[in-house]
């Protein structure tokens, strides 16, 4: 019974860490975009991911040209279109589906498409 309780005190504590969190953010060098647009893009995933991501929170967004060329190369016919690749790292929830509760889980991509002086996110997912 006193497991219980601490166990019962220590949720909503637990819920509560989880809530506030900073995204480690490392952006390399592009040959097509500048800082600040891929700083924008970063940020549109930042705001935007639970529409993506219902099972968990992205911990760190990268930005690295080689990853995001050769994923658009697979992912894309159309390569001339305005198209960034972020990589991320997630933490799950407790609650996470068919993935293991507050776990960490490696390459999962933000495929996002610049749309005038915009960002959308297209895809987020965990590609093969």
């Amino acid at each position: 019974m006193n497991r219980a309780k601490w166990i019962l005190l220590l949720l909503p504590l637990l819920y509560l860490t989880s809530c506030f969190y900073s995204i480690d953010k490392n952006i390399g060098e592009s040959s097509e975009y500048s800082k600040e647009e891929i700083e924008d893009a970063v940020a549109v995933v930042e705001n935007n991911y639970k529409e993506f991501l219902t099972v968990g929170r992205p911990i760190t967004l990268i930005f690295d040209q080689e990853i995001s060329d050769r994923v658009l190369k697979d992912y894309s016919d159309d390569y001339k279109k305005e198209l960034i690749v972020l990589s991320s790292d997630i933490r799950t929830k407790l609650v996470s589906g068919a993935l293991s509760p507050l776990s960490i889980y490696k390459d999962y991509y933000w495929i996002l498409e610049k749309d005038k002086n915009s960002w959308r996110i297209i895809q987020g997912n965990f590609l093969n």
